[in-house]
């Protein structure tokens, strides 16, 4: 049975956190206006916004532009030490206004969802993920798919599945198997990788399949959320190409 995927509104995609130095106003200004450039990496094809007058004219006051923010205290920090972290919430309806007027190409809030066929190594162990017992790597995965804007889609692994496709063949040079497992989920975009566990870091391996093309990179050996959340942007990357319109 074929399930037809339609597009999603993606949630959090007008919001971000970042690192402020100190609660004085320059350095909140400074927090402000990164945040406003991550916001910007979610909609506009990479790099495309850096050289923009309208948008380079908005990271210079990008306080205008916020709806609210707050300064997160972390794990072990105590009440006499200054919380490092902002959360920005930008207002979703001017700054939206302010993007179309750009002229650049603009990937939407609706989405239509990546599905994910994702192997993990640990020692000896190879398997798909399994979201109920790998919540680490789930809980890493939920935090790259907010911080890129990239909504994803877990296949069922059913008997149906776990017959018709196995982990080697996740990043096989000839990726027919995952395509055909794929086609039950009316999905555009297949992303395929293989997460692998060293003894002080997890590295990565990943192919994409949009468009009649095949993309393919590794990440290196780092954090798993840092791994995750870098292999994620490159997906953006690539899908921004293919999705985003001009206005």
């Amino acid at each position: 049975m074929t399930q037809s995927i339609s597009a999603t509104e993606v949630e959090g995609l007008f919001t971000a956190d970042v690192t402020a130095r100190s609660q004085s106003l320059a350095d909140r200004n400074g927090a402000l206006s990164e945040a406003l450039q991550l916001v910007f990496s979610r909609f506009f094809i990479t790099n495309d916004f850096a050289q923009n007058p309208v948008l380079k004219a908005a990271l210079g006051n990008a306080a205008s532009y916020v709806g609210q923010y707050q300064y997160l205290q972390l794990a072990g920090d105590t009440a006499t030490q200054p919380a490092n972290i902002m959360r920005v919430t930008f207002n979703k309806d001017s700054l939206t206004a302010l993007m179309r007027t750009s002229g650049l190409a603009l990937w939407g809030a609706k989405r239509e969802k990546t599905l994910l066929w994702l192997a993990i190594e640990q020692g000896t162990k190879k398997a798909f993920l399994d979201i109920a017992q790998d919540t680490e790597i789930a809980e890493a995965l939920q935090h790259a798919e907010s911080s890129n804007g990239i909504p994803l889609l877990f296949p069922l692994m059913d008997l149906e599945e776990k017959q018709a496709i196995s982990v080697m063949d996740i990043l096989s040079t000839k990726p027919d198997k995952a395509l055909a497992a794929s086609e039950r989920y009316g999905v555009k975009a297949v992303l395929s990788g293989k997460l692998v566990k060293r003894r002080t870091c997890w590295r990565s391996e990943w192919a994409l399949h949009v468009n009649n093309m095949d993309e393919r990179w590794a990440t290196p050996c780092g954090k798993l959320k840092a791994n995750l959340t870098s292999a994620l942007q490159t997906v953006y990357q690539y899908l921004s190409v293919f999705y985003a319109q001009k206005p």
